[in-house]
């Protein structure tokens, strides 16, 4: 099984994450609109992934549960990540993910 993760700022900066065995970034990530975030595996996967994640580093304990996230396109080769507030507006939000799949073996 391969495994991808990352934590990701509202700007599109990767914080930390997974890298190859080089010390390459396994992924990168792009802001391509509010709210919108486009994140390329730099390592294909053979079969379409599972991925899951989570908004963090709000800094407040006021964020809620409907500032959320979202993952409406997957592949192989990556995924949108979609973030809003409590009232559904796409927002710039930091967030984690952790993608695994088939590593090809």
């Amino acid at each position: 099984m391969a495994t991808i993760w990352g934590v990701v700022s509202e700007a599109g900066a990767m914080l930390s994450g997974s890298t190859d065995r080089d010390g390459n970034p396994a992924f990168k990530v792009a802001n391509v609109s509010p709210g919108v975030y486009q994140i390329v595996f730099e390592s294909t996967f053979p079969s379409v992934p599972a991925i899951t994640g989570s908004q963090v580093l709000y800094g407040k304990t006021s964020e809620i549960p409907l500032d959320n996230i979202v993952f409406p396109l997957l592949d192989a080769e990556g995924a949108t990540a979609v973030v809003g507030d409590s009232s559904g507006n796409l927002i710039n939000r930091s967030f984690s993910f952790i993608v695994a799949g088939d590593d090809g073996r």
